[in-house]
Protein backbone atom coordinates (compact mmCIF):
# COMPACT_ATOMS: atom_id res chain seq x y z
CA UNK A 1 0.00 0.00 0.00
CA UNK A 2 1.61 3.32 -0.85
CA UNK A 3 2.28 5.48 1.75
CA UNK A 4 0.93 9.22 2.10
CA UNK A 5 3.64 11.15 -0.42
CA UNK A 6 2.79 8.66 -3.13
CA UNK A 7 -1.07 8.15 -2.87
CA UNK A 8 -2.67 8.31 -6.16
CA UNK A 9 -5.29 11.31 -5.91
CA UNK A 10 -8.94 9.91 -7.50
CA UNK A 11 -11.82 12.26 -7.53
CA UNK A 12 -14.91 10.48 -7.43
CA UNK A 13 -18.00 12.31 -8.70
CA UNK A 14 -21.30 10.65 -7.87
CA UNK A 15 -24.63 12.09 -7.17
CA UNK A 16 -25.99 8.31 -5.83
CA UNK A 17 -25.04 9.28 -1.85
CA UNK A 18 -25.01 5.25 -1.24
CA UNK A 19 -22.78 4.50 -4.11
CA UNK A 20 -20.84 7.69 -3.70
CA UNK A 21 -19.92 6.44 0.14
CA UNK A 22 -19.48 2.55 -0.67
CA UNK A 23 -16.44 3.47 -3.67
CA UNK A 24 -15.17 5.80 -1.37
CA UNK A 25 -14.49 3.77 1.27
CA UNK A 26 -13.37 0.85 -1.26
CA UNK A 27 -10.86 3.15 -2.93
CA UNK A 28 -9.74 4.39 -0.40
CA UNK A 29 -9.40 1.20 1.43
CA UNK A 30 -7.75 0.13 -1.42
CA UNK A 31 -4.87 2.70 -1.11
CA UNK A 32 -5.46 5.56 -3.05
CA UNK A 33 -6.55 9.03 -1.45
CA UNK A 34 -10.31 9.77 -1.88
CA UNK A 35 -11.89 13.11 -2.92
CA UNK A 36 -16.33 12.85 -3.13
CA UNK A 37 -18.51 14.66 -4.49
CA UNK A 38 -22.35 14.64 -5.26
CA UNK A 39 -22.51 17.04 -8.42
CA UNK A 40 -20.66 18.23 -11.54
CA UNK A 41 -20.54 21.86 -10.24
CA UNK A 42 -18.19 20.56 -7.08
CA UNK A 43 -16.34 17.91 -9.70
CA UNK A 44 -15.39 21.57 -11.67
CA UNK A 45 -14.50 23.28 -8.26
CA UNK A 46 -12.62 20.36 -6.61
CA UNK A 47 -10.78 19.54 -10.09
CA UNK A 48 -9.50 22.77 -10.60
CA UNK A 49 -8.37 23.82 -7.40
CA UNK A 50 -6.00 21.31 -7.27
CA UNK A 51 -4.73 17.85 -9.16
CA UNK A 52 -5.84 14.39 -9.24
CA UNK A 53 -4.14 11.44 -11.09
CA UNK A 54 -7.50 9.81 -11.76
CA UNK A 55 -11.52 10.76 -12.07
CA UNK A 56 -14.19 8.44 -12.01
CA UNK A 57 -17.00 10.19 -13.35
CA UNK A 58 -20.36 9.69 -13.44
CA UNK A 59 -22.61 10.94 -16.27
CA UNK A 60 -26.38 11.37 -15.05
CA UNK A 61 -26.12 14.20 -12.46
CA UNK A 62 -27.91 17.41 -11.43
CA UNK A 63 -26.35 20.48 -11.77
CA UNK A 64 -23.97 19.43 -14.53
CA UNK A 65 -23.97 16.18 -16.41
CA UNK A 66 -20.47 14.48 -16.97
CA UNK A 67 -20.26 15.35 -20.21
CA UNK A 68 -20.52 19.10 -19.49
CA UNK A 69 -17.84 18.27 -16.56
CA UNK A 70 -15.49 16.47 -18.92
CA UNK A 71 -15.96 19.88 -21.37
CA UNK A 72 -15.12 22.15 -18.58
CA UNK A 73 -12.42 20.04 -17.20
CA UNK A 74 -10.46 19.71 -20.37
CA UNK A 75 -10.37 23.50 -20.97
CA UNK A 76 -8.16 23.94 -17.68
CA UNK A 77 -7.46 23.80 -13.62
CA UNK A 78 -5.22 21.73 -11.82
CA UNK A 79 -6.52 18.50 -13.44
CA UNK A 80 -7.25 19.38 -16.97
CA UNK A 81 -4.76 16.27 -17.75
CA UNK A 82 -6.03 13.67 -15.28
CA UNK A 83 -7.28 10.17 -16.26
CA UNK A 84 -10.59 9.53 -16.40
CA UNK A 85 -12.69 6.70 -16.05
CA UNK A 86 -16.78 7.64 -17.16
CA UNK A 87 -18.92 5.28 -14.23
CA UNK A 88 -22.02 5.49 -15.56
CA UNK A 89 -25.42 3.58 -16.51
CA UNK A 90 -25.40 5.04 -20.05
CA UNK A 91 -24.08 2.63 -22.70
CA UNK A 92 -25.67 3.56 -25.79
CA UNK A 93 -22.78 4.14 -28.78
CA UNK A 94 -23.22 8.11 -29.16
CA UNK A 95 -22.73 8.33 -25.48
CA UNK A 96 -19.14 6.16 -25.44
CA UNK A 97 -18.45 7.86 -28.58
CA UNK A 98 -18.81 11.54 -27.18
CA UNK A 99 -17.06 10.58 -23.70
CA UNK A 100 -13.72 8.95 -25.50
CA UNK A 101 -13.70 12.64 -27.76
CA UNK A 102 -12.49 13.79 -24.07
CA UNK A 103 -9.61 11.59 -23.98
CA UNK A 104 -11.07 9.33 -21.10
CA UNK A 105 -9.33 6.08 -20.46
CA UNK A 106 -12.06 3.70 -19.76
CA UNK A 107 -15.93 3.76 -19.68
CA UNK A 108 -17.39 1.20 -17.51
CA UNK A 109 -21.31 0.90 -17.33
CA UNK A 110 -22.28 -0.12 -13.41
CA UNK A 111 -24.38 -2.35 -14.22
CA UNK A 112 -21.33 -4.55 -16.06
CA UNK A 113 -18.55 -4.42 -13.15
CA UNK A 114 -18.81 -4.76 -9.77
CA UNK A 115 -16.75 -2.69 -7.02
CA UNK A 116 -13.62 -4.88 -6.95
CA UNK A 117 -13.24 -4.88 -11.04
CA UNK A 118 -13.49 -1.03 -11.24
CA UNK A 119 -10.85 -1.39 -8.23
CA UNK A 120 -8.61 -3.79 -10.33
CA UNK A 121 -9.07 -1.79 -13.43
CA UNK A 122 -7.79 1.65 -11.34
CA UNK A 123 -4.94 -0.39 -10.19
CA UNK A 124 -3.98 -1.86 -13.69
CA UNK A 125 -4.27 1.99 -15.10
CA UNK A 126 -1.51 3.30 -11.89
CA UNK A 127 0.84 -0.21 -12.69
CA UNK A 128 0.73 0.79 -16.43
CA UNK A 129 1.15 4.64 -15.97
Amino acid sequence: MPNEQTKKRILIVEDEEAIRRVMAFRVEKAGYAVVSVADGRRAIEEASAQAFDLILLDMLMPKMSGFDVLRVLRKSGASRDAAVFVFSNLSNEVDVTTAKKFGIVAYIVKSELSLDEVIQRIRKFFKQK
